[in-house]
């Protein structure tokens, strides 16, 4: 191999390694488990059985709370509060959205598309039926699938997430929950980097409710990214242009060297 061809590989396997991503995750906790019990947007239990698309809760996280580097995002969870009674069974069927918004917390917007970026994107759509800590000797725990949980955790389509670009909006559209008790309330932090912007909004009567100050609870699960990988088609021109380097470095005339 000429010494031109190997200049240019090792250039092509620098660009390749520079450009991948860490493979260890990482969790992030936002919110300090001292707040109030909240119902919204998961725990509520429709009476009217008239959920629909408009119900619709949003959360803001600062952006400040992920660091400054890129990450990808593949997990939310959420905990159960301690404090409250808890359910049996949980049935619930929702989608959930991401988004970097041009919002921020101290400051959310007072309607749903304002806090809505450019990325908006659909991470999740699922119907579950899940079990929790409930009250020994009750039959309702005969069908439960698992009724030891503390927590609520949602697998998601991975989203990349710059917190350098603005504040982390999340939108939860609940189609529909129902549990075996009246009350199922989640952790609410009271860390200020949590802000509740819409709280049912279109349940019961399309109101648009914002509370800043306080909100879910959430770990994210995610993995750190280094740089951004390029693109293929980088890569392609790259190694052409590898190939040319080595090409040339063959076939050059000998006459021409001194």
């Amino acid at each position: 191999m000429s010494r031109s061809l190997r200049i240019a590989s090792v250039v092509l396997l620098g660009v390749i390694l520079v450009g991948s991503r860490q493979a260890a995750a990482s969790t992030l906790i936002i919110g300090s488990a001292s707040g109030p019990g909240l119902d919204s947007p998961f725990g509520f239990r429709d009476y009217s059985e008239t959920t629909g698309p408009n119900d619709i809760v949003q959360q803001l996280y600062s952006g400040t709370s992920f660091g400054t580097n890129p990450i990808e995002i593949t997990a939310l969870t959420f905990f159960i509060d301690s404090t409250s009674w808890r359910g049996h069974m949980f049935y619930t069927n929702e989608s959930l959205y991401l988004s970097t918004s041009p919002a921020t917390v101290g400051a959310p917007g007072t309607t749903l598309a304002v806090n809505r970026g450019t990325d908006f994107t659909q991470v999740y759509s699922g119907t579950r039926t899940v079990g929790f800590e409930g009250f020994p000797g009750d039959y309702f725990l005969d069908d439960c699938t698992d009724c030891t949980n503390t927590q609520l955790t949602f697998a998601i389509t991975p989203f990349l997430y710059d917190p350098t670009q603005g504040d982390l909006m999340m939108e939860v559209r609940q189609a529909s929950a129902v549990s075996d008790t009246d009350h199922i309330t989640f952790q609410a932090g009271s860390d200020p980097a949590v802000a509740l912007v819409d709280n049912f909004g279109g349940l019961f009567g399309g109101e648009v409710e914002t509370q800043p100050g306080y909100g879910l609870r959430t770990q994210f699960t995610f993995d750190p990214v280094t740089q951004t990988v390029p693109e293929p088609g980088s890569l392609v021109l790259l190694g052409v242009g590898v190939l040319t380097v080595g090409r040339r470095g063959r076939t050059k005339s000998p006459s021409s060297t001194r």
